[in-house]
């Protein structure tokens, strides 16, 4: 059946609606599915016919369609994207049957009215934004309908159990201005936070899921790349105190998409769209949701928009991992608790900041200031709301701080009890694992951080570590290669390359690997396991330059003692190195977790001072 319009926006506005009132009126009790081609172009009449390129080329075009959807042709896709607010999905340049010319190809995917809708190889997401409707010379719409018992591809027995894992990939931030960046990263973070949290649904982890961001990839190769059989994706954009949230779930195997829907709503309602879109991609991947889980998504984090909305900026810093990030992070997670003093979250917030700040390369506060913070954030965190795996997360990483690796564990324990999908979680309580001499509990951790966030290359270079530890050294080597081969220009690797090589009796490369990290992360540590390799490898003024650095470093940064100590014990000068590590366990060094493993100390560990301190931080079982 065919229909011309004097306008090409009228013809896909006739379109969308006839999408959208078939789907939300059955006929007979059945679902009518239709297809529609929508082309521009002249049309000729003769003897009352119609006839000519455009109709043979919008009959073309519904045959791409899919039932539910509508494919238009480029020049009807210029006239309507600033017009009509509706998802629309590049499919390229077409070849098209008794047509000469590809034809570049658009489908529009009308919310509430979805059938189900393939995606081409390289996604390419676009939102119509609102503009001025500009009128064309005629449109011609074709369509086709199609009956089925139910809208939707059909499922084989077992194919639900196959779609029970998913990544979210970064929502793109649609308003225009940089500075909502937040808010759609914040989107993506707090779905993929609710859905990790249902133990019938494996998720992919953030770092794995942002590696995508701002990039063209290939749906399958997301798929395959994460091990996941479903992909969401969206959109966010904000104007003032409104909010346009466009969101799609696609299954990686066929590209059909398994539910999409829009939301136009104002701010305050970002709480119910989170749970909302969390609770129907579960039911889409037919994840059954125990009572707890269900009123776990439909519970509010704060009531205060503002303080959420600080949250939000609070996690943006953080997830920089910088010192700068840090500051800022902690900034804006204590206006969050100053607007909401309940607000559990932004206090976990908190903790995590200044966990990650203590560590001499990324924060560079001394742990005497920022352990007690830390401690006192995340427990006030719980006292708000135990349920919170972030926090017990957190918890045990201060409990490890401070040698007491009993409780550690068990908060760890509670953590993954309820997250299991927390990769953070696996991968710290492996290295927790490690630095007590257990390498089996420990790689079986780091694995599953592996499985949880594939593309994460710190996870994956702590596999690394954990063979080094275990003295597994050749393995350590093939793992740290794999790491470079995701980027070669990751500093920690390079680093742990070259301790591996240092321990294999490969001085020169190991000096090669580690002067590669410090080019690319200036970091006090990497400076300081250089100039333990130049000691041993008879490079004693290259060493000393070392630790004349740190020594001028310290004057206006924070140094860890660990690292001076490090210096020393390839020195051979061991008194200085106690003195140094005695100095790193009156400052909770963080570098003292590793001395029952740490093969540069293979050298005192003879000595009784070692012996005494291993007890004093609880290692010496």
């Amino acid at each position: 059946m065919f229909a011309t319009f004097d306008s090409v926006v009228a013809a896909v506005q006739a379109a969308v609606a006839l999408q959208r009132r078939i789907a939300a009126e059955p006929f007979e009790g059945q679902a009518l599915q239709i297809r529609i081609g929508v082309h521009l172009g002249d049309v000729l009449l003769r003897d009352g016919r119609a006839f000519g390129d455009a109709i043979n080329i919008a009959a073309r075009l519904e045959a791409l369609a899919r039932p539910g959807t509508i494919c238009i042709s480029e020049g009807v896709y210029r006239q309507v994207r600033n017009t009509l607010d509706e998802q629309f999905v590049d499919l390229g340049r077409q070849k098209l049957k008794n047509i000469s010319d590809p034809v570049h190809a658009y489908l529009i995917v009308p919310s509430g009215a979805l059938g189900p809708v393939p995606r081409r190889s390289a996604r390419h997401w676009v939102v119509a934004a609102g503009a001025l409707a500009l009128l064309a010379a005629a449109g011609v719409l074709a369509w086709r309908h199609q009956q089925s018992a139910a809208p939707g591809a059909p499922k084989a027995s077992g194919q639900a159990e196959e779609r029970k894992s998913v990544a979210v990939l970064p929502f793109v931030n649609m308003s225009g201005n940089d500075a909502d960046e937040y808010l759609s990263d914040g989107m993506t973070e707090e779905i993929i936070t609710a859905l990790s949290k249902l133990s019938g649904l494996r998720v992919a982890a953030r770092t794995s899921s942002f590696a995508f961001k701002g990039k063209n990839e290939a749906i399958e190769k997301i798929g395959d790349q994460l091990h996941v059989h479903a992909v969401l994706e969206g959109s966010v954009r904000k104007a003032a105190n409104r909010l346009r949230i466009t969101t799609q779930l696609i299954n990686i195997a066929d590209g059909y998409h398994l539910w999409s829907e829009s939301y136009d709503r104002e701010m305050a309602d970002i709480f119910a769209i989170q749970s909302e879109v969390a609770q129907r991609v579960a039911d889409a991947l037919k994840v059954t949701l125990l009572a707890d889980e269900r009123q776990r998504l439909e519970r509010k984090a704060t009531e205060n928009l503002d303080a959420y909305n600080s949250y939000l900026l609070g996690r943006y810093y953080w997830n920089k991992r910088t010192e700068e990030g840090f500051q800022k992070g902690i900034e804006q997670f204590e206006q969050a608790i100053d607007k909401d003093p309940n607000y559990a979250a932004a206090y976990a917030g908190l903790a995590d900041c200044y966990l990650l700040a203590s560590d001499a390369d990324t924060g560079g506060l001394p742990p005497a200031t920022a352990m007690p913070k830390a401690r006192a954030a995340v427990t006030r965190a719980l006292e708000i709301d135990d349920t919170l795996a972030e926090a017990h997360n957190s918890l045990a990483m201060v409990f490890q701080r401070d040698w007491d690796w009993l409780a550690a564990e068990g908060e760890w324990k509670r953590a993954l009890q309820l997250n299991p999908n927390y990769a953070t979680a696996h991968h710290w309580y492996g290295m927790f694992w490690s630095n007590r001499g257990r390498a089996d509990e420990a790689i079986a951790e780091v694995k599953r951080a592996q499985e949880l966030d594939p593309l994460s290359l710190i996870i994956s270079t702590a596999r690394a570590v954990v063979l080094y530890h275990a003295r597994r050294y050749d393995e350590a080597v093939d793992q740290a290669h794999r790491t470079l081969a995701m980027d070669p220009k990751f500093a920690r690797t390079h680093w742990v390359l070259g301790v591996v090589y240092l321990q294999q009796g490969m001085n020169e490369e190991a000096i090669a690997e580690l002067q590669a990290a410090r080019q690319l992360e200036d970091g006090q540590r990497v400076l300081a396991q250089l100039g333990y390799t130049y000691a041993v490898s008879g490079r004693t003024s290259d060493a000393q330059k070392a630790l004349n650095d740190l020594n001028e470093l310290s004057q206006r940064h924070y140094v860890d003692p660990f690292s001076i100590a490090v210096i020393y014990t390839g020195l051979g000068d061991k008194d200085r190195a106690f003195e140094w590590l005695g100095r790193a366990y009156e400052e909770r060094s963080s570098g003292l977790m590793l001395l029952k493993v740490e093969p540069l100390f293979d050298s005192v560990r003879s000595d009784p001072r070692f012996t005494a301190l291993l007890k004093k931080v609880g290692l010496d079982q």
